[in-house]
């Protein structure tokens, strides 16, 4: 099972991206970070590999693989076009199925959802919205929501845009927009998410913790998501691990620089944009 240690303070004036109740990280800016020495005292493997079943749970894929019992098995949608699913754990797999599978080691990781964009084309790019949502029975208990419209509640239309070939920093490709920033960065980070094996974006719920005491083990776990401008490729959502840096190994301030725009995970929509408009 893949764990991460996510930074809690923007590294080089570039920190996650949030949408809605949702932060999005870059796992191949996280890994360039890493490696220019810019997270001093985090260890982690951010570019680990993500061919098909080598996470522990998978939520989406084209591949046709199976996932572990007793979680369901992962919705599978063709390779183009649009896509509208739910996956519910259900009666087959429970909030304490999956507090088990991430407690590793001792250490009680929270969910990480990890998106393989893997798109062979990038004009346009995919656009996604998802929520994950917490279920009693048929009684919803809470939803935690990604898109682009900050109100606490899932806006299945206001998706998000994932980009295939992003550029941040001080050097950006042009146009600026969506896949293009600007930032205070004195370094530029590009990267490509069409086929690497390696994953794209984490996204994760802050406010989201699985080990509440408000849940009891046989709650079920609910995850639904929307894609458009599906082109030829195998994207792929899975469940990992993560938790956030502890405050003893965040370097003293001043070892980064904390002017704070966020970075180009899954594309940083427009304002007030809803689905199918592109910024």
């Amino acid at each position: 099972m893949a764990t991460v240690t996510l930074p809690t303070a923007p590294i080089d004036g570039i920190g996650p991206q949030q949408f809605d109740q949702a932060l999005v990280y870059s796992s191949s800016l996280l890994a360039q970070q890493q490696a220019a020495g810019l997270m001093p005292g985090n260890n982690s493997v951010f570019d680990f590999a993500v061919g098909s079943g080598t996470l522990g749970v998978i939520v989406y894929s084209n591949n046709g693989v199976a996932n572990p019992s007793p979680f369901a098995a992962p919705m599978d949608a063709g390779q183009t076009g649009s896509f509208d699913g739910t996956w519910g754990i259900g009666a087959a797999g429970t909030v304490e199925a999956l507090r088990t599978l991430l407690t590793i080691g001792g250490t009680a990781y929270q969910p990480l959802f990890v998106f393989d964009h893997n798109e062979n084309q990038q004009n346009p790019n995919m656009l996604i919205s998802g929520r994950v949502a917490v279920y009693r029975g048929g009684t919803l208990l809470e939803e935690f929501a990604l898109d682009t419209v900050a109100n606490g509640t899932y806006d299945v239309d206001a998706r998000v845009t994932s980009c295939g070939h992003p550029t941040v920093g001080a050097n950006p490709d042009l146009p600026l927009g969506d896949c293009n920033i600007l930032t205070p960065s004195a370094n530029t980070y590009t990267w490509t998410t069409n086929g690497s094996g390696k994953p794209d974006y984490f996204a994760v719920f802050p406010t989201f913790d699985l080990y509440s005491g408000g849940y009891l083990p046989s709650d079920s776990i609910v995850i639904q998501m929307s894609l458009r401008d599906m082109d030829p490729g195998f994207d792929e959502l899975a469940i990992a691990g993560y938790r956030f840096q502890s405050r003893n190994d965040v370097p003293e301030p001043g070892t980064l620089v904390l002017a704070g725009l966020a970075l180009v995970a899954l594309g940083a929509a427009r304002r007030g944009k809803r689905a199918g408009h592109r910024s």
